[in-house]
C-alpha cells in the first residue's frame, strides 16, 4: 500500500507545477533513499516501485539529478558484490535495479533535447561495462541449465521464472 501511495504522491506532487508540490529540501531527502529500497519481492509492488524511481529519474536527469546514472550503476555493482546477501535476495534486488535501468534507458533514448541525448551517449559505455558481465553470467547459467536438463522442460521454465 505504501508503494502505491508513494507512486500516486509522486505523480501528483513531484513536479514544481503541482498545486502543492514537494519542496526541494524534501526531494533532496527522498532522492538518495530511492536506490536503497530495492529488496521488494512481491512482483507487482516491485514493479510499481521501479516505475516511481524511473519516473523521478526521467523528470530530473540530467539537470537536477545528474548523478542518477552513476548512482544506479554503483547500486548494480554493490548488489553484485555484496557477500552478505543471500542468492535469493541478491536475485530480487538485481532484477529490480536492472528493471529500473531498463526503464531509465528506455525513457532517455526517446528524448529529443540535445543535452539529454548527449547524456545518453556519455553513460552508454558505463552502462555496457556494468551490464555486459551480468548478461554473460546469465547466458552461462542458461547454458548450464539447458545442458543439465535437456529433457526437463519444467526446470528450464523455472530458470526463466527466477531470472
Amino acid at each position: 500500500m505504501a508503494t502505491i501511495t508513494l507512486k500516486n504522491g509522486i505523480d501528483k506532487y513531484w513536479k514544481r507545477s503541482a498545486l502543492h508540490p514537494i519542496k526541494l529540501p524534501e526531494k533532496e531527502l527522498i532522492r538518495p533513499r530511492l536506490l536503497t529500497m530495492l529488496d521488494e519481492d512481491t512482483p507487482l509492488v516491485a514493479l510499481q516501485y521501479c516505475l516511481v524511481v524511473a519516473k523521478i529519474a526521467r523528470w530530473e536527469f540530467p539537470r537536477v539529478w545528474p548523478s542518477f546514472a552513476e548512482d544506479l550503476l554503483a547500486q548494480i555493482q554493490a548488489i553484485a558484490t555484496d557477500p552478505s546477501l543471500s542468492a535469493a535476495r541478491r536475485g530480487i534486488m538485481e532484477n529490480n535495479v536492472l528493471y529500473i535501468m531498463h526503464l531509465f534507458v528506455k525513457s532517455l533514448s526517446s528524448r529529443t533535447l540535445v543535452l539529454e541525448r548527449q547524456s545518453l551517449r556519455q553513460i552508454t559505455p558505463l552502462v555496457f561495462a556494468v551490464l555486459a558481465p551480468i548478461y554473460a553470467e546469465r547466458i552461462a547459467q542458461f547454458h548450464e541449465v539447458m545442458l543439465r536438463n535437456q529433457n526437463h522442460i519444467s526446470d528450464i521454465a523455472t530458470f526463466f521464472a527466477e531470472s
